[in-house]
């Protein structure tokens, strides 16, 4: 199989990248025009050049299908029209090119929060838009984008909507958890009923690798998940095991803990880790006979030791 992926650097991309070279795939590294020009190089792989206002490239021989995972997550001092613009109007146009070359798959990796931040029971692909921030506003745009796409032109699409994604190299909040565990700071916590859908990014490129390889996959949602949902206490405990700790846990009102979060502008925050968001996963386990190879605690095996030796 021969591939082009965009984000072929980032979190996801490098394992995603090892993964198809593991398998013999050959990959070539989309790179925006402007954009660092050693990107390519430093995962030994071809690399094109991509228009950073067109999404137009040039790319000759077969090819098998375009996995997109560019494109701007949570960052501070981003506004709407520059996530649209990340997240929606690029990936129209990178899709457009794609169509018009004729690549007969594109893999779009949105996020589950186009369904909303919090919901007290799992969510199926059938629930509708409820995107709580630009960055998910973002994601949903191009997912209606790129459906209307498919139905002008032969390109299959494929959405993948993972919840968090964590695993080596992981940023922002996850890691923040990973060091305040590994700390022993105590965390006001242990009372909290919630439930949460996580994703290790080894299973999230295992799922992209079978809607590659699954004919049935086109045109197709999926949600995808480590189909082991937790609370936020079972999953600092497992952080903490993980790491060899013992987990800082102490009881505490979570509405009592809300609040106090909304004082201290910290609102985003607690939210995530207080109320619940589960995906059901039913659909690519039914209809690609998809299941995550790598269990919660793989997973979080593997993110610990990659902590340990940042953290030398």
């Amino acid at each position: 199989m021969r591939l082009l992926v965009t984000g072929s650097t980032g979190f996801i991309g490098r394992p995603l990248v090892r993964r198809f070279n593991d398998l013999g795939w050959t990959v070539i590294c989309g790179v925006r025009a402007g954009g660092h020009p050693n990107h390519a190089e430093n995962l030994d792989a071809n690399a094109i050049r991509i228009d950073e206002n067109t999404g137009h490239f040039d790319i000759s021989g077969q090819v098998d299908g375009l996995v997109h995972l560019a494109g701007i997550a949570h960052a501070h001092g981003i506004d709407a029209a520059e996530y649209r613009n990340a997240n929606a109007i690029w990936t129209q146009k990178l899709a457009r090119r794609a169509a018009a070359l004729r690549i007969p798959r594109f893999i779009f990796v949105s996020t589950a929060k186009v369904a909303g931040d919090a919901h007290p029971q799992p969510i199926d692909e059938s629930a509708p838009f409820a995107p709580g921030d630009s960055y998910a506003s973002s994601k949903a745009t191009a997912e209606m984008m790129l459906e209307e796409l498919g139905r002008q032109s032969e390109l299959r699409i494929i959405t993948v909507r993972p919840p968090l994604v964590y695993g080596p190299g992981v940023k922002a909040n996850f890691l923040s958890l990973l060091r305040i565990v590994d700390a022993g700071w105590p965390l006001a916590l242990a009372s909290i009923k919630n439930r949460r859908s996580l994703v290790y990014v080894g299973n999230l490129v295992s799922a992209i690798e079978a809607c590659l390889t699954r004919p049935v996959a086109a045109n197709q949602t999926f949600f995808v998940s480590d189909d082991h949902d937790v609370s936020t206490p079972q999953l600092v405990e497992a952080i903490a095991t993980a790491l060899g700790k013992r987990p800082p846990l102490f009881p505490f009102p979570p509405r009592m803990l809300q609040y106090i979060g909304r004082l201290a502008g910290r609102g985003e925050q607690i939210a995530r880790l207080t109320e619940s968001l589960q995906v059901n996963i039913s659909r690519i386990k039914t209809e690609l006979g998809w299941q995550p190879p790598f269990s919660l605690q793989d997973g979080l095996a593997e993110t610990a030791a990659w902590f340990r030796r940042q953290s030398r």
